[in-house]
């Protein structure tokens, strides 16, 4: 056979009617390769060889290998552009038209769009400050780095990386697909024959709640206990400890000891004990943002109001320890809050 093909290799004659052609090494995607028979074959009888004399197979259009961030992750941006490792180049022109994004709660496809030029270089450089996770999708190990890297092999990964991003800001706590869809082509003009489906949530909006001990549902917070405010994502710590309790004339800090070493927080705890019977007012800064710059979106709802109940009726020894003579007898003291005495035929 002649052979055009970009991959390498060479032909060999298994036994008298079987002819084999190893490759090198794996076929990349994208590559079309042809075997058309020599004129003048023939048989050791002397006949000619008919029948096909052109056989011609391809090895697919590019497909997805890896992905950044990685397939089923749930918690990306509402403006998350999307790194695609391919296993071969892809034009962006096929990806535009064939490539799209389902949103649930969404009946249309989303179109996406492909970053390219000073956009992609810009998205790519940042991409590599994050170490381990971004060359994990260049060399699978991520081992590799810049500082290890001494030729071209780091140019050369990266372009097989596309980034890209629906053409729609991704709604907070949905479920999305990113669809390469068939279609897809290479410089050669392969086209991909099936889609393939990555599955991703989108995480929630930045939101504060503020969590207390009640003794019922309808009852305010237990003076006895902490107040504490969660956040739905990391924010300063420098920010969040700005926060007040206001309880009157009283304006309390969050706990200074918690998270001490931490540069970022997702709660902070106002310590007991707290006036019974007070109407008090938890206030956050002005200006709060999470670690992606993103405003509080529940801001409307502070100050918030918080009602501190009155102390909860209590009977306990006063002491963790205490000793009963034998033979002596003895007492131990005993501490009661707000204990009813019973009414006339019930029962203590």
């Amino acid at each position: 056979f002649v052979v055009a093909c970009e991959a390498s290799g060479a032909g060999r004659w298994a036994d008298s009617r079987n002819w084999v052609y190893d490759f090198d090494a794996d076929l990349r995607a994208g590559l079309r390769c042809t075997f058309t028979l020599k004129a003048g074959l023939k048989a050791l009888d002397g006949r000619a060889v008919g029948g096909t004399r052109t056989f011609t197979f391809d090895t697919g259009g590019p497909s997805i290998e890896r992905s950044m961030p990685y397939e089923g992750w749930s918690g990306i941006d509402e403006e998350q552009v999307f790194l695609l490792k391919l296993d071969a180049p892809a034009t962006p022109e096929s990806i535009a038209r064939h490539a799209y994004c389902i949103i649930d709660g969404l009946a249309e496809r989303v179109p996406v769009t492909v970053l390219r030029g000073q956009e992609r270089q810009e998205v790519l450089a940042q991409s590599r400050k994050l170490g381990y996770a971004y060359f994990s999708l260049l060399w699978k190990d991520g081992f590799s780095s810049v500082a290890r890297v001494r030729d071209q092999a780091l140019e050369e990964a990266e372009d097989l990386v596309v980034a890209l991003k629906c053409q729609r800001r991704l709604p907070n706590a949905t479920r999305v697909q990113l669809v390469w869809g068939a279609g897809i082509t290479g410089p050669g003009g392969i086209a991909t024959r099936r889609a393939q489906s990555l599955p991703f949530q989108v995480r929630a909006a930045f939101t504060a709640t503020l969590e207390c001990t009640r003794t019922e549902p309808r009852a305010g917070c237990t003076p006895t206990r902490p107040i504490r405010v969660r956040f739905s994502a990391p924010v300063a710590r420098e920010q969040a400890m700005a926060a007040r309790l206001r309880l009157g004339t009283e304006a309390r800090s969050p706990d200074a000891q918690e998270h001490a070493q931490s540069k970022q927080v997702e709660s902070i705890t106002f310590k007991p004990p707290f006036p019974e019977n007070v109407n008090a007012s938890l206030e956050l800064p002005a200006q709060l943002k999470d670690e992606a710059g993103r405003a509080l979106q529940n801001a409307a709802r502070f100050p918030l109001a918080v009602r501190i109940d009155e102390y909860p009726p209590l009977v306990k020894f006063s002491g963790e320890l205490g000793v009963l003579e034998a033979q002596e007898g003895g007492v131990l003291p005993v501490t009661l809050r707000n204990v009813d005495e019973p009414a006339a035929g019930e029962s203590t």
